[in-house]
């Protein structure tokens, strides 16, 4: 079986994927990295690693694509697989072959298993296996021609340091159910309890907090004693990056999805709960 990984920086660990494929070929996104496939220049965005993936001529041969799980693959993969009518599958584990048929092992909460097959071939998966810490040496280095995305202007790029997990005792998230005005109480309760502070992608992208601050999908992981989640819904893309012994949710939906997931539910105004332990703290 053949698979194409595609990276950026941090190249999926091969030793596993070397048991499962007769044939393994990289391609980087980036044009000063080891793989078989480089862009003619560096890509930025999503459109132009979508022109680069189409230009490799034996694309369809592949039984799979398989993306590192970093941002802008991550666009890409997503897509690659819409623009072509592929299956895409996310959060993978572990994958696995049987009589030429691919299985795709994602894990949800509490550590629960599914296994998910595709239909369409190539499959497109996003996966979560470490980085490989041995250096690929590519037979040929094919360089793949591209054009640059005029309808976007990169203004400025810089690195961003972002910590891949926080381990704190206690961590507090913060939603888009959560008001501005209630920022600094909440900093101020964290400080006082000795927790960290995070939030979920629609706030990072109101400008409100940095998005080294996200947890989930796009963000980093967190590993907690409690975690307390403030006006967070609790989508799957924010709940992937959590592990915690025991969540505590507060929010004023009643229906709000995270519930589901919490271990103490606190049905209330978000305000009225944050004044609460802000009062609380202050006698610290």
């Amino acid at each position: 079986m053949k698979a194409l990984i595609v990276y950026e920086t941090n190249l999926p660990n091969l030793n596993d994927l070397h048991n499962i494929f007769d044939n393994i070929r990289i391609a980087s996104v980036r044009n000063d990295r080891d793989a078989d496939y480089i862009p003619s220049f560096l890509i930025r965005v999503s459109s132009e690693g979508l022109e680069f993936l189409s230009k490799i001529e034996e694309i369809n041969d592949f039984d799979v694509i398989i993306f590192s799980n970093e941002v802008l693959p991550r666009e890409i993969a997503s897509l690659f697989a819409g623009k072509n009518g592929f299956g895409i599958v996310s959060h993978v584990s572990e994958i696995r072959a049987e009589k030429n048929n691919l299985s795709f092992i994602v894990y949800g909460w509490k550590n629960l298993g599914v296994e998910i097959i595709s239909k369409t071939k190539p499959t497109v998966c996003i996966i979560n296996n470490g980085v490989y810490k041995d250096k690929y040496n590519p037979l040929n280095r094919e360089i793949i021609e591209i054009s640059k995305d005029q309808s976007v202007e990169i203004v400025e790029s810089f690195p961003q340091s972002i910590d891949e997990k926080i381990k704190s005792k206690i961590v507090i998230g913060v939603g888009l159910g959560v008001s501005k005005d209630l920022y600094q109480q909440i900093f101020f309760i964290a400080e006082k309890i000795g927790a960290k502070v995070v939030c979920t992608r629609p706030v990072a992208d109101l400008g409100y907090f940095p998005y080294d601050s996200v947890v989930g999908d796009t963000g980093i992981e967190i590993e907690t004693d409690i975690y307390i989640a403030l006006g967070i819904s609790g989508s799957i893309q924010h709940l992937s990056g959590i592990s915690a012994k025991t969540i505590i949710a507060v929010n004023s939906d009643s229906n709000a999805p995270i519930f589901s997931k919490a271990h103490i539910k606190v049905n209330e105004n978000v305000e009225k709960v944050v004044g609460g332990l802000f009062e609380w703290v202050k006698g610290f």
